[in-house]
């Protein structure tokens, strides 16, 4: 295996991710908790999702249809106990890889929230999952025989990036200890970068 090749690919692809994570960091801190565009902040959070779950295909060469490939990799990353967020979140246990899908589908292609499932809903408050009002609205959706998930747009997008984090040390290894099959993996996560990623260009300068 080409160590110095690995290391050029090692290096391309995480400049490029670093560059996209810090956009959604920055995206989320400009949108902050503003309860006006919760739809657009969990949107964005999907947009992360598609983004981990398209890097990770290419990675693996899976060639699975959409759907196998984020219930897949939400199974794996994100609805597990090893994930931080998941683990100490108070209604993501309820959630299975369906579940989740099928909120991904409403609001990337209705803008809204997906139909009870398993006699589940799903809802997105505008304030931290363990707040008091949560607890009551929890309390008087039970009584009335419903279960709900509540699920801030934050909670989702940091489910996600804990995810992120949980596989990246599986893609992105040390050259001493990477295969051949990993620096195909690496130059196949490049070529989608460059088939598919986008740049900003700054418009304030000369061209």
């Amino acid at each position: 295996m080409d160590q110095e090749k690995y290391n050029n690919l090692f290096q391309e692809a995480d400049a490029r991710l670093v560059e996209i994570i810090q956009e959604f960091y920055h995206s989320r801190s400009v949108l902050q908790n503003d309860q006006r565009v919760v739809r657009t902040r969990l949107l964005l959070s999907f947009s992360f999702l598609e983004i981990t779950c398209s890097l990770y295909n290419a990675y693996l060469d899976l060639s699975l249809s959409n759907r196998a490939l984020l219930e897949k990799w939400l199974k794996e990353y994100c609805l597990t106990n090893r994930n931080p967020t998941f683990k100490n979140h108070p209604y993501l246990n309820m959630m299975t890889e369906n579940h989740l899908y099928k909120f991904r589908n409403s609001i990337v292609h209705a803008f809204g929230f997906p139909e009870p499932e398993n006699g589940i809903s799903i809802t997105s408050p505008n304030d931290i999952e363990t707040s008091s009002n949560i607890k009551k609205m929890d309390e008087g959706f039970k009584n009335l025989g419903h279960q709900v998930a509540f699920i801030s747009a934050d909670s989702l997008l940091q489910l996600f990036i804990d995810g992120f984090t949980l596989m990246h040390p599986e893609v992105f290894k040390d050259a001493i200890n990477a295969t051949q099959s990993d620096l195909e993996g690496l130059e196949r996560i490049v070529k989608e970068f460059g088939r598919r990623g986008a740049r900003s260009i700054p418009l304030d300068g000369h061209i």
